[in-house]
């Protein structure tokens, strides 16, 4: 399903869908395929989690920072059979019995008595879903209220809602959710700003044991833009047995996920550290030592072609910098930042004692011309420089062809060239995942066609990001 993959891809929702990703809700349910629906959820600094299978739980049941997103019938650009959308009707009615009848059951444990029910979006005469599969989870005394939008008969040819109706317990409306939002916001009833303040604010540890508490008005003012990298990205991962172990790795390497869990997968060791991430590392602190000058130059620029492992090299960078140099670090992805969002996180990280603030931008720029990508991550460092500010971005784009870069610290390429040091290290690797391959240990000298032969969990990411370079 890689053409269907690539058309969810290319989809932009509309503005009174990006109004309902907007809002703090706690956990979602959807019916949905599209690999991209959990990621409409990432704003405000939020880090949704995908739940793909019965097996699977998310670390937190509920949560307006972390909120899971179950997709009932999996995934359209997975591989693995437990989490991949179905592809005949056979398929599909495997699916719903084996894992969809499950995630169903965890609607009303996840919500509660006291919790409610939005359901939107779902037309039972035209959805994968039946009615009934829906409600009979939700059916009894006890349930949790739902409130249908965009249906204006609930009952019809299903008894339990018939039943659900009468007791009140299941309330349908022809109103659309995205209307809803907005008459809530324009009578106060509902501010969707406030509703995301975060449920876990957390602790920025500093050099000489200052700590930054990251309030909820802090968090909310920065997150717009970027993520705050507090103490909870770099903990101990939890452990694991073998076959849990197992999934997160190939979910690690499936999954356009958060920032976070490329951070959390390279503390678990999922990935081959790269020759040019001991360059980045240096180059990072070479430019710290200078960064009081007033010709010190606070922008690195990491480019190379789709595939060549940016983002796992700025996540081990987010991880290193974190543990080591304690500096505080804003992470943001897709997108660079704001300055006068990120302002008070670094005046507040400088007033504890810290020498500067680390922006990770993963943004991916593409440019033909070697001047025009620094200049928009200039753009962000004179800004902040202009009002005292000490940042240093780290930000990358697709390679850069037209000048010879080498000379200049403020380029670091990603080659595309494997060398023998991290074939070895990759060999470990599938030694250590068990990962089965028929290609021998010299097949390739390209790291984009090494992964993809020998990793076939990242087949679909690799593919997306050839894709997005291309377009």
């Amino acid at each position: 399903m890689a053409w269907l993959a690539e058309r969810f891809d290319r989809s932009v929702p509309s503005d009174a869908a990006a109004n309902i990703f907007e809002v703090a809700w706690s956990a979602v349910f959807t019916s949905s395929i599209d690999p991209r629906f959990a990621r409409r959820f990432e704003t405000r600094g939020r880090q949704p989690e995908a739940v793909l299978s019965r097996d699977v739980y998310a670390r937190v049941p509920r949560s307006r920072s972390r909120p899971p997103v179950h997709y009932i019938f999996g995934k359209c650009d997975e591989t693995v059979e437990d989490a991949r959308s179905p592809g005949r009707q056979t398929d599909l009615t495997r699916r719903l019995i084996r894992h969809g009848t499950e995630l169903l059951n965890r609607i009303a444990e996840t919500a509660t008595v006291r919790g409610l029910v939005v359901v939107a979006g779902y037309d039972p005469d035209t959805d994968w879903l039946p009615l009934e599969s829906l409600l009979a989870p939700l059916s009894g005394q006890t349930g949790p209220r739902i409130l249908w939008f965009g249906r204006k008969d609930a009952g019809g040819d299903s008894s339990i809602a018939d039943e659900m109706t009468e007791q009140g317990s299941l309330v349908a409306t022809t109103a659309t959710l995205a209307n809803a939002i907005s008459q809530l916001e324009l009578c106060g009833v509902l501010d969707v700003a406030a509703s995301a303040a975060p449920d876990d604010p957390g602790i920025v540890s500093l050099p000489k044991g200052a700590a930054l508490d990251v309030t909820a008005a802090l968090r909310l003012r920065v997150e717009g833009s970027a993520a705050i990298v507090d103490d909870g990205w770099t903990q101990e991962p939890e452990p694991m047995d073998d076959s849990e172990v197992y999934d997160v790795f190939r979910r690690f390497h499936s999954t356009l996920g958060h920032f976070r869990t490329l951070v959390e997968g390279v503390s678990r060791g999922f990935a081959v550290e790269r020759e040019f991430e001991q360059t980045l590392w240096k180059t990072l602190n070479s430019k710290l030592k200078r960064l009081e000058r007033s010709d010190s130059d606070d922008v690195i620029i990491l480019h190379g072609q789709s595939g060549t492992g940016k983002s796992i090299a700025l996540a081990r960078l987010t991880w290193k910098i974190r543990q080591e140099l304690r500096l505080p670090v804003i992470v943001a992805t897709n997108r660079i930042p704001n300055d006068a969002d990120i302002e008070a996180f670094c005046l507040e990280s400088e007033r504890l004692g810290a020498q500067a603030t680390v922006l990770i931008c993963d943004s991916s720029q593409a440019s033909s011309r070697y001047d025009d990508v620094p200049s928009r991550y200039d753009d962000v460092t004179a800004a902040l420089r202009s009002r005292g500010r000490h940042l240093l971005v780290v930000g990358t784009c697709y390679r850069i062809r037209t000048r010879a870069t080498g000379t200049s610290d403020r380029f670091v390429e990603a080659p595309t060239d494997v060398t023998y040091a991290e074939l070895s290290a990759f060999e470990k690797l599938q030694n250590k995942f068990h990962l089965a391959t028929h290609y021998g240990p010299h097949t390739a000298d390209s790291i984009f066609a090494m992964l993809y032969r020998r990793l076939p969990a990242a087949r679909g990411r690799l593919a997306a990001g050839v894709s997005t370079e291309a377009r």
